[in-house]
């Protein structure tokens, strides 16, 4: 069964903060269709004291950073390969439906 993702269908960017060539700690997932995000990533700096625990430390979240930047892409990839084999059809059926449906 092919599922229909309804969210934001366009590439997504990985945050500035989850690469180590940019020198920016923008925690922004970007995409082109909209001026604002899809999604922030959030996290906490050791030295702030306020902050400390609420959130990932910062290496922590740059790698959840690339993970939800490349989310669309893994869906279409799960997607891709659930049309060509049925090896894991009901957790990948499962996986896709949670995501497709509300």
């Amino acid at each position: 069964m092919k599922y229909k993702f309804k969210g934001t269908n366009t590439e997504w960017s990985i945050p500035h903060l989850s690469s180590l060539e940019i020198i920016c700690n923008c925690p922004w997932v970007l995409c082109e269709s909209y001026m604002g995000s899809v999604a922030t990533i959030n996290y906490s700096n050791k030295d702030e004291h306020w902050t400390k625990g609420d959130n990932p430390p910062l290496e922590e979240a740059m790698y959840n950073g690339k993970l939800i930047g490349n989310a669309l892409n893994l869906f279409n990839l799960i997607q891709k390969y659930r049309e060509t084999t049925d090896v894991f059809a009901e957790e990948t059926d499962e996986l896709l439906k949670s995501i497709c449906e509300l």
